[in-house]
């Protein structure tokens, strides 16, 4: 089954929803109810209309690993920045997250590529992966448009460009206890409700970029990038999600560093 249930099939499951809601006798036409659930549908919409294939490559730590290499990495990645430039000039490298305190990972890369074979051979020329400091494993998701697209524009603009980094926090969504093997209407429910919490922070300015795993039997279902002042402020608003509060999903947030320009 390669059915996203967590992104795309909120968005779906979500839209059936509101189509039934519209058009079950109430208020009448025009009610407040109606008009409450169009435009909820009409958000929703949008929200997948925004959704598009990328390519994430989940950065472990390498067998060479030890205390010191993330200045290693830090170090490799200013000795090959043209590389990494050209990269990203080139639409194909979108973004980039980095652990603020990495343990068995160090973090993410996101790739705008056709092909998952693309995304491996780009990533195994990379001198920290060669040099044996980190692992990456790829997967297909469907994500937020725009990712990298402001970094893109400078380098193209300012040749040399080097952007500042900024806190942010990444939630790692898995299959909670509660999680439903095969789609039931109390699970769509959830998933109907937990989409209509999202768009809620994604209009609040909290939630920047959102991701689902287009394969459905991996444990990771999804990620999400906050802005907060604090983890526990993440902490809240996450706790507060249906499936989250339902055992459905469980929420695992990681303090990033991410660049200027990469989220949309």
């Amino acid at each position: 089954m390669k059915k996203v249930l967590f992104g795309i099939g909120m968005l779906l499951a979500f839209l059936a929803v509101s189509v039934y809601a519209g058009c079950t006798s109430g208020d009448g036409s025009g009610s407040g109810q109606e008009k409450a659930a169009k435009q909820e549908g009409d958000d929703m919409k949008s929200l997948a209309a925004s959704l598009t294939k990328y390519y994430l490559g989940v950065m472990r730590t390498g067998p060479k690993w030890s205390d010191s290499a993330p200045a290693e990495i830090q170090k490799l990645q200013e000795e090959n920045e043209h590389d990494l430039a050209d990269l990203v000039k080139a639409g194909k490298l979108v973004g980039m997250v980095k652990l603020i305190e990495p343990k068995e990972f160090w973090g993410v890369v996101f790739f705008k590529v056709e092909t998952e074979e693309e995304v491996m051979e780009i990533a195994e020329k990379a001198p920290s992966v060669q040099r044996g400091l980190i692992t990456i494993k790829v997967h297909k998701v469907w994500g937020t448009r725009g990712m990298g697209k402001g970094l893109q524009k400078e380098l193209e603009e300012k040749p040399g460009f080097v952007g500042k980094e900024k806190p942010y926090f990444m939630v790692a969504y898995t299959k909670g206890e509660s999680w439903a093997v095969e789609p039931n209407a109390e699970s769509r429910a959830l998933v109907a409700d937990q989409t209509k919490y999202m768009w809620k922070q994604v209009k609040a300015g909290k939630l920047h970029y959102y991701a689902a795993f287009d394969n459905v039997e991996t444990e990771v279902r999804g990620v999400s990038i906050f802005s907060a002042d604090t983890q526990e402020e993440v902490q809240e608003i996450v706790s507060n999600g249906p499936e989250i509060k339902a055992g459905a999903l469980e929420a695992h947030i990681f303090p990033v560093l991410i660049e200027e320009g990469i989220l949309p």
